[in-house]
């Protein structure tokens, strides 16, 4: 089993690939259902609705800050990128912050009004104004 790969050994795309895949489908799951939001709302049964809401923000937030600010903590999946990809891993969480900062504007800006949620923490305001506000 290839898992079993010493360390030193692990490299090529390949082990990108196997550190970045779960993370990657969790963010593609987490656009999916924000571009479902709007039947996500139309549900009838509130356990579907609630769930569909904070999975979409889950989904959306929670992998770009574990390869972003994480790997300042814990380090995580973040080496395996790079050292598969052969990329410098500042570059991969800066390019990860940019995408957390972009899903959360997404949600502050087209999800919170759809479902209704109106807060005046700071974290919560949106960065950059909309059309017509």
């Amino acid at each position: 089993m290839e898992f079993r790969t010493p360390v030193s050994e692990r490299a090529g795309a390949k082990w990108g690939i196997i550190s970045g895949s779960s993370n990657f489908i969790t963010i593609a799951t987490g656009y999916v259902m924000f571009l479902l939001r709007k039947r996500m709302k139309n549900l009838q049964n509130i356990n579907l609705y609630v769930l569909g809401y904070l999975l979409t923000v889950c989904f959306l937030l929670l992998d770009p800050v574990n390869l972003s600010i994480g790997p300042f903590i814990y380090g995580g999946d973040i080496n395996g990128i790079a050292v598969g990809f052969g990329l410098n891993q500042y570059i991969i969480q800066a390019a990860f912050f940019g995408l957390f900062v972009f899903n959360r504007e997404l949600i502050v800006q087209k999800l919170f009004p759809l479902y209704n949620v109106e807060t005046k923490h700071p974290l919560f305001q949106p960065l950059l104004k909309q059309k017509g506000s």
